[in-house]
């Protein structure tokens, strides 16, 4: 009987050490679980943010493509032609206006006006026109304000207000500098309005530019 006891007593402690072995492995699996789980929290966690940062980065190139692709062009295309047809009668000018100027300086009066103004306000007029030209071709093509500025100011004076002495304000005026001026007087006018409305579309383009920026 006693042995019997024993053998029992022996029994239960061996169901105690196996639920307690069974208890631990239960608690090892429950918190290796756990620390894996928190793994696969803090993986998600990353991988989450990484595709956040990805669809930030496409997102900043997209709008950055849309304004480099969608960005007005400001140049003016009627005043680059005007521009370049004006280049070409320059040269046209030159050839045909020289002879006539030197031939006029030679037979010129004894007054002040013919003999030292013309000279005076042609030479002004041959000097600042292929400057004016430039700025004006500068300025639109790149987009420059003061060049364009430039262009607008040279444009007013000196040369339209040469361009009337030579045509209407001499003593002795030939019949090709009518045509002549009357040409570049024709091209000058157009030249002085778009010339504003382009100095205008350009500033107005720049200060919208500049103020998105600073609102970045």
């Amino acid at each position: 009987m006693l042995r019997n006891r024993r053998e029992y007593l022996r029994h239960q402690r061996g169901e105690v050490d196996f639920d307690e072995d069974k208890l631990n492995n239960v608690e090892m699996a429950t918190l290796g679980g756990g620390s894996e789980r928190g793994d696969l929290q803090e993986g998600d966690d990353r991988q989450s943010s990484i595709s956040e940062a990805r669809s930030s980065e496409k997102e900043g190139k997209k709008t950055v493509r849309q304004l480099s692709v969608g960005a007005d062009v400001v140049s003016s295309v009627p005043l680059q032609v005007t521009l370049y047809y004006n280049a070409l009668f320059y040269l046209l000018f030159i050839v045909l206006y020289i002879p006539l100027f030197l031939t006029k300086v030679s037979e010129s009066s004894n007054s002040l006006a013919q003999s030292i103004l013309y000279p005076l306000v042609f030479a002004i007029f041959v000097v600042v026109e292929p400057l004016r030209l430039s700025f004006g071709w500068i300025g639109n093509m790149k987009e420059k304000v003061p060049h364009l500025v430039g262009f607008f100011v040279l444009t007013i004076f000196p040369q339209t207000i040469a361009a009337f002495y030579l045509i209407a304000w001499q003593e002795l005026i030939y019949p090709l500098e009518r045509a002549v001026f009357a040409v570049e007087l024709a091209v000058l006018a157009p030249q002085i309005v778009l010339g504003f409305i382009s100095v205008r579309k350009l500033m107005a383009a720049q200060a919208a530019t500049v103020s998105f920026y600073l609102r970045q």
